[in-house]
């Protein structure tokens, strides 16, 4: 090799390295949402009775709304733009109450928080009158969701939180992680019915 190739190719690989270290897309990390009445505005009024509908509106990250909707312990959650009513199928259901908060996964693009998924914990009662519960993975594009898994067990968080971050993981064929749970079984089959509660 020439002395002057030798050179040349000296400039040339640090800036082609640097282009590809500057490619690499920012790691993902998670902003919490609260679902509890302290944290959402209530929209409708004290219920009379154990099955009357109360609904609040939650604040969601990317200028979004999660809508919560009981129907005595059962509870659907719908997502809309902020501000907009939430029309159409709930994105999840759940037959015996959600978890407290919600954990988007996203990534940072020109220092806005952009999220690519959504995960959520939903309860049910088991036959003994136990409750049980799983974790639903959105996947979030735009303003569209689709059931990415349903995990449970010990690990649920960590396989939760991979699934959501997989970006070659589509939309079509959710999928049952972790461990064995007659529960997560019936949580998975609810969403897939598309059974509001």
């Amino acid at each position: 090799m020439s002395y002057r190739l030798k050179i040349l190719l000296a400039g040339i690989i640090p800036v082609m390295l640097t282009g590809l270290v500057q490619a690499q897309p920012a790691p993902a990390r998670a902003v919490y949402a609260g679902l509890t009445a302290q944290s959402c505005q209530a929209l409708t009024g004290k219920p009379r009775g154990d099955h009357d509908l109360v609904a609040y509106r939650c604040e969601a990250p990317g200028n979004r709304s999660a809508l919560l909707e009981y129907h005595g312990v059962r509870v659907s959650l719908k997502l809309a733009p902020k501000g907009a009513a939430a029309h159409g199928a709930p994105v999840l259901v759940a037959p015996f109450d959600i978890g407290p908060r919600m954990e988007w996964r996203g990534r940072d693009v020109q220092g806005r928080f952009e999220p690519h998924a959504a995960i959520e914990r939903l309860h049910a009662r088991t036959a003994d009158g136990r409750t049980e519960s799983a974790l639903a993975v959105l996947r979030v594009t735009g303003q569209t969701y689709c059931l990415l898994a349903i995990a449970a067990g010990a690990q649920a968080n960590e396989l939760a939180r991979q699934a959501g971050d997989d970006m070659g993981r589509k939309c079509g064929s959710p999928q049952r992680m972790g461990a064995e749970s007659a529960v997560a079984d019936e949580l998975l089959q609810l969403q897939l019915s598309g059974l509001a509660p």
